[in-house]
């Protein structure tokens, strides 16, 4: 019997004992190491099971997780249904997101830090989004955002490298290089070298031909082959917006099917490189209208002065088969800007708007407000502070009358302006501050995410 020895005598003194204590002192110690092991295997269970989740919801359509916040970056493309943009998350990845109606439909897995300067576009027809980033090319459904090819390219392309015609999705690489691929499977159809480091401007495409600067003037090539089909001359350095071709000393129009001029003419004194630089040619009733900061030309089968250069700023904004819409300021204070529906045949002012806002559409894609086109009506939308705020009018485009006028609040926005400006069918998709708007077919503008 267990006892304990008396240090005086030396005698073993018997320890009490009792048969309960006895038998449940061992059951007590095994009931704690089970219920220690079971504990640890539930943490391990379901540390797995949030493992497992936080990925598949950060990988699914639209499963960006309620405490991470999506950063607007800039829109990249647009349709008549959904806009397609990139956004920063708290993980430090870029993410292509699809957004229509306040909500976002879907966005792709997340990437690194070489999607910064990515690019996309999307086909209308076929109903395909193709985003560029880095030396990577890939393809998606617009609308599910399931993923249809990808293609890894050789060279990195240039930011501004991407574009789609038809069936055929153009890369510019760094190195000169043209590259063509299908859009239907992403796979290479042909490659051409132009010349290295020229800007997107520098390459046409219309009429079934693309071309690009060689040495001294633009190669002609066979969209679906590739196959060179003549040559151009010219000055290298012009810019072509479709088939219309502005230069340092002339413009012209050109039959990409033949690869001859329609017509070239060349500028008056004192109207030239300016030109290339500030505003693309826009046509109208089969005449090309090109304006610079203080006059307006038409190009047609002879060349017109249709507003004089003068003393105030002038650029133009609009042209429809009756009046062009311009935005005039003093030339000593470029802030006072004045929306003027001017008669196509003179040129003389017929209706004003005055902009509270200080400056349009400039070269750098920032504005304080822009101007468009909406079913026989002209849309100004104007970026303005204190407190942050988009003011939208709607003028008749024949006497400049204001049919609506809309306000749309911009919370917690430092800056109020407009950038990154998408073209879609009788609308616009562009940044407004910190936040994606969409100007609607109706004239009004909705906010397309959600306020974070």
């Amino acid at each position: 019997m267990p006892g304990e020895q008396c240090e005086y005598c030396g005698a073993v003194v018997p320890l009490p004992s009792h048969p309960r204590w006895e038998a449940s002192a061992p059951r007590s110690g095994s009931g704690r190491r089970v219920g220690l092991a079971l504990l640890i295997y539930l943490g391990i269970v379901g540390l797995i099971g949030w493992v497992c989740w936080w990925k598949w919801s950060a990988a699914r359509p639209g499963g960006a997780r309620a405490w991470e916040r999506r950063e607007l970056i800039r829109p990249l493309a647009a349709d008549g249904a959904r806009s397609y943009c990139l956004t920063f998350d708290e993980t430090r990845h870029y993410r292509l997101s699809a957004w229509a109606r306040g909500h976002c439909v879907w966005e792709t897995p997340g990437v690194g830090q070489e999607a910064a300067t990515g690019v996309a576009a999307v086909d209308a027809r076929s109903q395909v989004v193709v985003w560029q980033h880095g030396r990577r090319v890939e393809a998606f459904e617009a609308g599910s955002g399931t993923s249809r090819w990808e293609q890894t390219l050789v060279e990195e392309p240039d930011s501004d490298g991407l574009r789609l015609s038809g069936d055929r999705v153009l890369v510019r690489r760094k190195d000169g290089w043209l590259e063509c691929l299908r859009l239907d499977s992403g796979l290479p159809a042909w490659k051409h070298r132009f010349q290295p480091g020229s800007s997107a401007s520098a390459f046409g495409v219309a009429g079934g031909r693309c071309w690009g600067p060689v040495a001294r003037g633009w190669e002609l090539l066979d969209l679906d082959s590739g196959t060179r089909r003549g040559s151009i001359a010219g000055p290298v350095d012009a810019r072509w917006v479709n088939h219309w071709m502005v230069g340092r000393e002339d413009a012209g129009s050109l039959d990409a099917l033949s690869g001859k001029w329609r017509w070239r003419q060349a500028w008056p004194p004192g109207f030239g490189w300016f030109a290339s630089l500030e505003a693309a040619p826009l046509e109208s009733g089969g005449s090309v209208w090109v304006s610079n900061r203080h006059s307006v030309l038409e190009l047609g089968s002879r060349l017109r002065t249709v507003v004089p250069a003068g003393d105030d700023q002038v650029q133009l904004l609009l042209a429809s088969a009756s009046r062009l819409v311009t935005a005039d300021a003093p030339s000593w204070d470029g802030s006072r800007w004045t929306v003027r529906g001017r008669d196509r045949a003179s040129g003389k002012p017929v209706w004003s708007f005055r902009v509270e806002a200080r400056s349009p559409l400039g070269s750098l894609g920032m504005a304080d407000w822009f101007a468009l086109e909406q079913h026989g009506a002209v849309v100004v939308v104007q970026a303005l502070g204190d407190p942050p705020r988009l003011r939208i009018d709607r003028l008749d485009f024949q006497s400049g009358r204001v049919l609506a006028h809309q306000d749309v609040t911009l919370r917690n926005a430092f800056l109020a302006t407009l950038s990154n400006l998408l073209p879609v069918r009788d609308g616009m998709v562009f940044r407004a501050a910190t936040r994606l708007a969409r100007l609607t077919p109706t004239g009004e503008v909705r906010l397309e995410d959600p306020e974070t």
